[in-house]
This record gives C-alpha cells, sequence and structure tokens, in this order.
C-alpha cells in the first residue's frame, strides 16, 4: 500500500500546483497501474491511408500551424480540415499524423465524432471525452458524471504532455470545444465537412479547405492501387478517369478498387461506365455507406435545413461552370439578401465553393447527385419554373447589356421575365461589358436549356441579345452556333421575320468563321425572305453582310458590288447610320482595287456622318478604312495616326475583333516608318488577339511580317492589351 500513499512529482499532467499520489490525482482520482510504470501512452491513430498522394501544401501548412503553437506555446495548435464529403479530409489528417508521430511522444489520441455518419446522431462530445479518459487509463470510479468536470480533467492530464489530438467528423463547434487541451503543448487536428470558423475567432484555429486533388495526384493516387505499369499502358483511359472522377480521392478509390478487381479488363472498360452523365452515379457505388458515393453527400444533404436543400437540389439544374448570388436569386426565387444567406451556408457545408467573388460552384459529381435530389423530389413544375427563372434571368439581363455595348441595338419584344426572376441593369457600356464576360458560359448554358425546352423565342432573342458581343469579342463559334439554334427556332416559331433575320445573322456569323459557300447560301435566303417580306432595311443589311463575305475571300470586286446596293437602300429606309457604314464599306473595297481618290471621298463622308451622328463603331471603322487609303498612297506616318485613334476608340467599345485588325494595321505602319522596337510589340499585340479569336491566317500573315524584322522574336507574346 506505500504506493498508494508515496506522493510524487506528477508525470501524468495537471497544473504544477496539484500533487499526484501514485495511481491518483489530488488523492482522489485513480490512474490504472503504479507511478513506477509511467504514465499511459496512449496509440490510437486508425491505419494510416493507402495510396496517399499529392497534398505537399497542405501538408506544409499543418506542419506549420503546429510550429507556430510551439513558438506560442501559451495557445493549443489547432487545424480544422474542411471540406467536401470524400475529399480526403480525414486521409489527410491521418497522413500527416503518422508522419509526425514522433513530435508528440505522450501520444495519440482518435475518435470519429461521427457529424456526417448514417444513424443521423453525431457523438454526445461526453461520450468522446470518457473514451479519452479511459485511453488515458483513468479508473471508471475516478471519472466524474459532469461533462464539465470530465473535460477540466481531460484537461489536466494532457496539461504539459505533448499528445496529438484527432477530432475527426466533427458537426460543429460545440461538439468539438469540451474536446480542446487547454495547454498549449498539444496539437488537435479537426476534420468536418463544416467550416468550423468559430475555432479561429474563440480559439486561434487555423482553417485549411481541402480541394480535390491535382491532375498529377490523381494519376499517382490510381497507381497506388493499379500499379505504375497498368496505368502508363493506358494513358488515355487514365486521362479520362481522372476527369470524370472530377479528381475526388472517395471517387478515384472507389473506381480504383473496381479495376483491381478485374487485372485483365481494359481501363476503356471503366471509362465507358463513367460516360453516361445521368447513370455515372451508378459506378461509385460500394458495400458499405462509407464507400458509397451516394450515401457520402446523402450525409452532408440531411443535415441541411428545408430552404438550403431546396436551393442545393436546384443548383443541380444548373449546367453553367458557375454561377452568381442575382442567379440563384432568380434561380430559387428569393431576393439576394436570401440568396447570398443561403449559398453562405452551402459554402460552410462545403457543398457549395465560393472560388471568387460572389462566384460559387459545384463539383460535378455533387451537382449529378443534386439533380438526382431534385428528380426525386421536387415536382416537374418546380423545376420547369426555376429552369425558365435562370433563363430569363440570363436572357433579360443580356438584352439590357446589348443596349448598352451596342448603341444601334434596340431591346426586342419580349415576354414579361417569369414571376420570381431579377435580371440585372447596367450603367454603362463597361459595366455591361465586364457582366457579358462574366457571364458567357452562364449565358451559353442557359441557351442550351431553353434549346432543350424548346423556349424557341428565348432561343431566337437569346442569340440576337449575345450577337454585338459575339462578333466584337471575336467569339466566333459560339457567335455561329447560338445562331444555327436561333435558326431552328424561327423555323419552329413559322415567323418569316425571324427566320430572316435568323439567315442573314448567320451567313455573317458563317463568313466570320470562314465558311464561305455556308455564308452565301445563308444570304442569299435572306435576301429572298426580305424582298417577299418588302422589308427594305432588311435587304439593305443583307447586300452589307454579303459585301462582308464577299471582303473575307478578297473578291473586292463583289464586295464594292453588294456595298453600292445596300447604301442607297439604308438611305430609303431612313437609317442614317447604317447609310454611313456601307459608304465606307464601298471606299474600303475602292481602295483595294485602286480608286484611291474615290476611296478617300467615301470614307471621309462616312467618317463626318459617323461623328455627327455619334456612332462610334462606324467612326472607327471610317478611321481604319482612311489609314489603310493612306497606307496604299505611300503616307504611313498619317496612317498611324489614324490607326492609333481607330484603336482607341475600338478598345473603348470592347470591340477585340476590330481592334485586332486595327493593330495589325499599326504594326504593319510602324515597321514601314522604322519604329521596329514599338512595331514589334504592337504586332505581337495582334498576334495574340488574332490567335486568341481562330483568325488562323491573319495570325500567320502576322507571324511572316514579325519574322522578318530584327531581332527575331520567340512566339511567346506578351500579355495583349485589353479590349
Amino acid at each position: 500500500m506505500a504506493d498508494d500513499t508515496a506522493t510524487t512529482r506528477n508525470d501524468i499532467g495537471g497544473n504544477p500546483h496539484t500533487a499526484v499520489q501514485a495511481g491518483t490525482i489530488s488523492g482522489d482520482v485513480h490512474i490504472h497501474g503504479s507511478a513506477a510504470a509511467g504514465p499511459v501512452v496512449p496509440r490510437q491513430l486508425p491505419a494510416a491511408p493507402r495510396s496517399f498522394s499529392g497534398r505537399e501544401p497542405e501538408l506544409a501548412v499543418l506542419a506549420e500551424a503546429v510550429d507556430e503553437g510551439a513558438r506560442h506555446g501559451a495557445t493549443v495548435a489547432i487545424s480544422a480540415i474542411g471540406g467536401m464529403g470524400g475529399v480526403g479530409k480525414t486521409s489527410l489528417a491521418l497522413h500527416w499524423a503518422h508522419l509526425n508521430q514522433s513530435r508528440f511522444p505522450d501520444g495519440q489520441l482518435y475518435v470519429n465524432l461521427r457529424g456526417f455518419d448514417p444513424g443521423g446522431k453525431p457523438l454526445d462530445p461526453a461520450v468522446a471525452v470518457r473514451g479519452f479518459l479511459d485511453a488515458l487509463n483513468v479508473a471508471p470510479a475516478s471519472i466524474p458524471a459532469d461533462l464539465d468536470a470530465q473535460a477540466a480533467l481531460y484537461r489536466t492530464l494532457l496539461a504539459d504532455r505533448r499528445v496529438l489530438v484527432v477530432l475527426d467528423n466533427a458537426v460543429d463547434e460545440e461538439q468539438v470545444l469540451p474536446l480542446l487541451p487547454g495547454s498549449g503543448t498539444s496539437t488537435v487536428l479537426v476534420t468536418s465537412r463544416n467550416t468550423l470558423s468559430g475555432l479561429v475567432s474563440a480559439h486561434g484555429a487555423r482553417l485549411l479547405s481541402l480541394d480535390v486533388l491535382t491532375g498529377r495526384a490523381a494519376v499517382d493516387m490510381l497507381a497506388g492501387y493499379l500499379g505504375a505499369d497498368r496505368v502508363a499502358a493506358e494513358p488515355d483511359a487514365v486521362r479520362a478517369l481522372v476527369e470524370l472522377t472530377g479528381r475526388l480521392p472517395l471517387a478515384l478509390s472507389i473506381v480504383a478498387a473496381r479495376a483491381v478487381m478485374y487485372p485483365h479488363f481494359p481501363l476503356d472498360e471503366f471509362v465507358a461506365e463513367l460516360r453516361d452523365a445521368g447513370r455515372r452515379l451508378d459506378a461509385f457505388h460500394g458495400r458499405i455507406p462509407q464507400h458509397d458515393l451516394r450515401a457520402v453527400f446523402d450525409w452532408s444533404y440531411r443535415a441541411l435545413p428545408g430552404a438550403e436543400a431546396r436551393v442545393f437540389r436546384l443548383l443541380g439544374e444548373v449546367t453553367a461552370p458557375d454561377t452568381t448570388t442575382a442567379a440563384v436569386a432568380s434561380l430559387a426565387a428569393v431576393s439576394d439578401a436570401e440568396s447570398r444567406r443561403l449559398l453562405r451556408h452551402l459554402v460552410e457545408a462545403h457543398l457549395v465553393e465560393n472560388h471568387a467573388p460572389r462566384r460559387f460552384r459545384m463539383h460535378d459529381l455533387v451537382r449529378l447527385w443534386a439533380l438526382e435530389k431534385a428528380e426525386q423530389l421536387d415536382s416537374d413544375t418546380d423545376r420547369t419554373a426555376a429552369q425558365e427563372r435562370f433563363v430569363d434571368f440570363h436572357l433579360h439581363t443580356a438584352l439590357a447589356a446589348s443596349v448598352q455595348v451596342d448603341g444601334q441595338r434596340t431591346r426586342v419584344p419580349t415576354a414579361e421575365p417569369t414571376t420570381g426572376c431579377r435580371p440585372l441593369d447596367f450603367p454603362n457600356r463597361t459595366t455591361a461589358l465586364d457582366w457579358l464576360d462574366a457571364e458567357h458560359a452562364c449565358l451559353l448554358a442557359a441557351g442550351k436549356v431553353a434549346v432543350a425546352r424548346r423556349w424557341h423565342a428565348k432561343v431566337w432573342q437569346l442569340a440576337y441579345a449575345l450577337d454585338t458581343f459575339h462578333w466584337r469579342r471575336g467569339h466566333v463559334h459560339d457567335h455561329f452556333a447560338l445562331w444555327q439554334d436561333a435558326l431552328d427556332a424561327a423555323r419552329a416559331l413559322d415567323d418569316d421575320g425571324l427566320l430572316g433575320k435568323a439567315h442573314r445573322y448567320l451567313g455573317f456569323a458563317a463568313s466570320r468563321r470562314g465558311s464561305h459557300d455556308e455564308a452565301v447560301r445563308h444570304l442569299t435566303l435572306a435576301l429572298e425572305l426580305a424582298v417577299r417580306t418588302g422589308d427594305v432595311r432588311e435587304q439593305a443589311r443583307a447586300h452589307q453582310n454579303f459585301a462582308h463575305a464577299w471582303e473575307a475571300r478578297e473578291n473586292y470586286a463583289n464586295a464594292l458590288e453588294h456595298a453600292m446596293l445596300a447604301w442607297p437602300l439604308f438611305r430609303d429606309a431612313g437609317t442614317p447610320v447604317w447609310e454611313a457604314r456601307a459608304l465606307n464599306l464601298a471606299g474600303s473595297y475602292q481602295a483595294h482595287l485602286g480608286e484611291h481618290a474615290q476611296a478617300r471621298e467615301l470614307c471621309a463622308r462616312s467618317l463626318e456622318l459617323s461623328r455627327k451622328l455619334n456612332d462610334l463603331d462606324g467612326e472607327a471603322a471610317s478611321l481604319d478604312c482612311l489609314a489603310d487609303v493612306h497606307v496604299r498612297s505611300g503616307d504611313h506616318n498619317t496612317a498611324v495616326t489614324l490607326y492609333r485613334e481607330a484603336l482607341r476608340l475600338r478598345r473603348q467599345l470592347g470591340n477585340a475583333y476590330g481592334a485586332a485588325d486595327s493593330t495589325a494595321g499599326l504594326g504593319r505602319c510602324l515597321a514601314a516608318v522604322g519604329e521596329q522596337v514599338e512595331a514589334r510589340e504592337v504586332l505581337h499585340q495582334a498576334y495574340s488577339l488574332y490567335r486568341a479569336q481562330s483568325r488562323l491566317s491573319e495570325a500567320e500573315s502576322v507571324r511572316s511580317l514579325l519574322a522578318g524584322l530584327e531581332p527575331p522574336q520567340s512566339f511567346d507574346p506578351p500579355p495583349t492589351i485589353g479590349v
């Protein structure tokens, strides 16, 4: 009994004022064993994860957090690892813990707090604390009944000891707080699908949000399961598996496990299973919930309140790469403030990522699962209404933007936006262009929804709303594709007026992408319909677009013929802006045909009329044309001045397509007057613009010119001047 009463120094923990009797703390808390045996060193870490790969930056962040804690010993070092289900939070925590066991000689404690387990009941903190006290070998009779007293005893036992505490799968801060040590000698790793921001403000925790793997790490992970030889033998299939799993570690591991079961199957077999988006999640089924992707996602979903769950399901309908708070407000028919609140909660649950200011996106597999939930729980009527609000938001906002971007554009008649839809308006051209640039992918996605739903009028109107933006920004393929959809829509609407315009716009877009025969075919049909309906303005526009088509083929005689036909028709239609533009086209073609005096006269008249009408597009085109006339007359210095002014207007208008031509013209003139350094810089910018617009023949022409300038230039061009 001597050992039961002999007082010794506290080797188990506590504060320096607490006396420890052999086998007790303060004489009434019994520790199993004897003082001679020394303190208990728990080793509770589960096995290290198999085929762990990548995560070097995240591992470094965790190491730095511990080092910082050691430098400031008064504060316990806490790292909260957050992320969506299946992203590898536990794997990262355990991998790091096993790598760094030597830093914690007094043991490692681990508990799965079951914050998102199938049972739906997170582990009671009292149970977790009791488990830790058991691991520290406290006699059951010495464990207090009250949670606060248990937590105090737990903190006492860890004081002055270097212990790693891994709190896995926490649901919220309240579950974590009783399990935090009280001194700075221990380190805590917490994993959760929720963002535990309260730990930052109250305990100085470092948050680490875990994203999917990099492409290289995903390939390495597959190699860890399948072997390097099998992975190297089918590189295309491996790349497809990485893409179709979205680089989500759980999805990769499930597919890899199936491939391990069938070592003689080519990996293309597993790729084929994943190609069908409608059945892709079936490929990630597992026999136990922890290895079943739907089950893992469902644990997060079931924790959502009703409003958040509804918005989450609705986001499954969004096929755009990302979206905004304003678009989600219309999608869900809620206010902007409510949209922000709901999205914030979904971000905190790591079901949605806030990857840029006011922009949100879903992992591909999460979106597919959200869509499944919408199909199961929401009526077709509700889903259709949400999709229509989403389409209307983008359509009506794009129409408002188009009026700012193109001063000559008028709004087409449209139905009122669907109830609950809140489109935006714009104070000026800059804000409108910025929105169109930022939302371009979302606008195209909205167009695909409208096509799929057979909302024909909306399809045509969206093509019209984006027309000027598409050609000015050089989105030649999107321009063509959307007008193809609009042509089908006009046929379905059985409206000759819309059909003729669709043929004309599509002909212009075809010409821009180099499809001359197709352009002529559509423009011929457009002209026939305009004559049949007696629409003089449309006849003029068809001739104008014919002129552009023949210009692209460098047939300036035919181009001039159509420009001269368009000119009086525009005058008769009472459209002086377009009359001025037709004059300029005619002057441009005369310059190419060597009729310099006539060309200068027509272009000067066009410039004067455009300025009078405040038509900046027409003014820029006239300046370009006059510059070309001066070049052909041998006056390169005057041409430089004119090209600079044209380029200034092109940039002001955001007209990247026209800016490419003005920039190339300016570069050629600078080279001609001996300004070699600036010429090379400007021509590199023209080359970049042409390449970005897939105008490869123009880019090659600039490249050839650059190749003849000294010194020789590489073709890693500098950043393009913004337009």
